[in-house]
């Protein structure tokens, strides 16, 4: 399900990419037999866009550009998460280095591009001015196309796109308006997944999503709301939220074995290996944190993600956050962080890749229910060995019998989100509401294969939307939506000091 653009956009503009005229078109004139997997120009009106014969081609395109750009975004989130060290000297080297600022240009434009910011993005525009024109049309006008059910499916990716801002960046920003904070992205996120919520109901009930994706698309709605109430530090609520998401239970941005709809960190870090996975960060020297003013220790504690252990007791992790492996005595593998033996990687390295996705048509959870047990037990501590143990006995791994009490409880939550959500995008969030244990370089030194640690904490828009946003200047706001509860979480710009 896949809409290809020729073309760019004017940052700090309102998105309206004309491959969705061109879709509605393609669809009214009957000239196309496959209208999710074609390639067309930026060159039709915008007046097929208004012909209620195309809503459910407009609504599959905002789909698609979520799920295409949430891969890019997986390959991104491994960086940030210290999985990986870039190897290649200059194609594929950027996805590691912690960079402040998100990339532009079409999230899958060729195998080396990362790019998620512009997908969300135009996802989000273009999911508004989908839901407008179908809430102005009739069931009538719209045929055998369900009305509430088109609603609700684009006001449920719409509110995806914004959480992923809410939750990754310092300053938010929607068509060339001012800069909304963290708080009111997130919020605007829930309000979209309330919306959403509200369709099914009028629809009758749940139903399933497109092309695979769920089995209960008010499943998966439930479980975007848990996380961005878990994001905002609404713990009940989101433990409410995470408690209707069944065990078992995944919603998936679908691939399949097609160039365009490829799984992205597969072929980066498995098919063709531009880096490799990362060991303890031993090589890494810096100021301290600055959240908490103690130096780093010499090996940064939460990293490493090779030849990782669970002992026969249950502990992943030690008393001051380094993993356990299967160096330790007794210790069983981690099978949820399956790596490869020793490979030749870009740019003349040898090391590990990792072997959790198979192929370029495995799906990517959008939401996990593991996450959803995680994110219980975080809200109710007395019960978090009880919602760890039933996410280690799905995969059959050494059940908690030790008693985890204090900062230990939240170590083995952090932990196991480490490994049960790995290469899901999903941990990156975990450090940012973290930063007073959980490491970002800030601008300081280097990997192993002397790429620049760049400044990435929460991210900034592309350097243009500042530029040439009428309500904005470079100089002054970028970075500004980080203040008050995210001042912590505010990347290293350059410019000074990040907190």
């Amino acid at each position: 399900m896949h809409i290809s653009r020729q073309g760019g956009r004017r940052p700090g503009s309102v998105f309206r990419p004309a491959w969705m005229a061109a879709a509605v078109a393609a669809l009214v004139t009957g000239g196309c037999d496959d209208l999710l997997d074609v390639t067309l120009p930026d060159s039709v009106t915008d007046a097929a866009l208004e012909n209620p014969v195309g809503a459910t081609v407009q609504v599959n395109s905002v789909i698609a550009s979520v799920e295409c750009a949430y891969t890019a975004f997986t390959v991104e989130a491994s960086g940030y998460e210290d999985s990986f060290q870039a190897t290649a000297p200059a194609v594929g080297a950027s996805y590691a280095d912690y960079s402040h600022e998100a990339g532009e240009g079409l999230c899958d434009a060729a195998a080396t591009t990362y790019n998620f910011f512009d997908g969300f993005q135009i996802a989000r525009a273009e999911g508004y001015k989908a839901y407008e024109r179908i809430s102005n049309w009739t069931q009538e006008e719209l045929g055998n196309q369900n009305k509430e059910q088109l609603l609700a499916l684009t006001a449920l990716y719409v509110g995806i796109s914004l959480d992923v801002f809410g939750e990754h960046f310092c300053d938010i920003i929607i068509d060339g308006g001012p800069i909304m904070n963290p708080g009111q992205a997130l919020d605007l996120a829930e309000q979209w997944i309330n919306t959403a919520l509200g369709h099914m109901d009028n629809a009758g009930g749940d139903f399933a999503g497109v092309n695979g994706s769920t089995t209960s698309v008010r499943t998966m709605a439930l479980g975007v709301r848990a996380r961005i109430r878990w994001a905002k530090g609404e713990l009940a609520g989101a433990a409410e939220d995470a408690a209707m998401v069944p065990d078992g239970y995944i919603a998936n941005a679908t691939r399949e074995d097609g160039v365009e709809r490829r799984n992205k960190a597969y072929n980066t870090h498995t098919f063709v290996r531009y880096g490799i996975v990362n060991g303890p960060i031993d090589y890494w020297t810096g100021k301290p944190n600055p959240v908490t003013g103690v130096p780093w220790p010499e090996v940064i504690p939460f990293t490493g993600y090779l030849d990782l252990g669970i002992l026969p007791d249950g502990r992943a992790v030690d008393a001051d956050g380094y993993p356990i492996t299967t160096a330790e005595a007794g210790a069983v593998e981690d099978t949820r962080v399956p790596t490869s033996g020793p490979m030749d990687a870009q740019g003349g390295a040898t090391g590990r890749a990792p072997l959790k996705w198979k192929g370029l048509d495995d799906d990517i959870p959008i939401v996990n229910w593991k996450e959803m047990r995680l994110i219980r037990a975080e809200a109710d501590p007395a019960q978090a060995v009880a919602h760890v143990n039933a996410v280690r006995e799905f995969d059959d791994l050494p059940l908690v019998t030790y008693n985890p009490t204090g900062e230990e409880i939240e170590n083995m939550i952090i932990e196991e989100r480490r490994r049960a959500l790995w290469l899901e995008g999903r941990y990156w969030a975990t450090k940012i509401l973290n930063v007073d244990k959980l490491w970002f370089p800030r601008l300081e030194g280097f990997d192993q294969y002397n790429h620049q640690l760049l400044g990435g904490v929460r991210l900034v828009y592309p350097v243009t939307e500042y530029r040439l946003n009428e309500n904005l200047d470079e100089n002054t706001d970028m970075g500004t939506g980080c203040t008050g509860p995210w001042a912590d979480q505010k990347p290293e710009l350059g410019r000074g000091t990040s907190v």
